[in-house]
């Protein structure tokens, strides 16, 4: 039986600044890349195990067109949708849940 997807929300280094700029609640992101990726890695091996975790990049420009055409805010909502979407154009699987890194939303090691 195959494992449900967890569909994540992947930054770029070069571009992470750009990202930070266009989100509504951008308080709730990490204020460094290296901070964001050390809790997106961590997130992905707490899940790994139990779930297929899907990166899906996120371009600022093509999720703030997104966000538009969606009439959504750029913020962890939109994040989540866009993440889920994005898994399931690249898969077969369903995307069964988004948790987008956000400071304090790490689950228990």
């Amino acid at each position: 039986m195959p494992r449900p997807t967890v569909a994540l929300c992947w930054y770029s280094r070069s571009r992470y600044s750009d990202i930070l700029s266009i989100m509504a609640d951008k308080e709730r992101l990490p204020a460094s890349f290296d901070e964001w990726r050390n809790d997106a890695m961590r997130l992905e091996r707490q899940v790994e195990g139990r779930y297929d975790v899907r990166r899906v990049p996120l371009n600022p420009d093509e999720f703030l067109e997104w966000c538009r055409e969606a009439s959504v805010s750029p913020d962890a909502f939109a994040r989540d949708r866009y993440a889920n979407e994005g898994a399931s154009r690249s898969s077969t699987a369903i995307a069964v849940s988004s948790r987008v890194p956000t400071r304090g939303a790490l689950m228990a090691a």
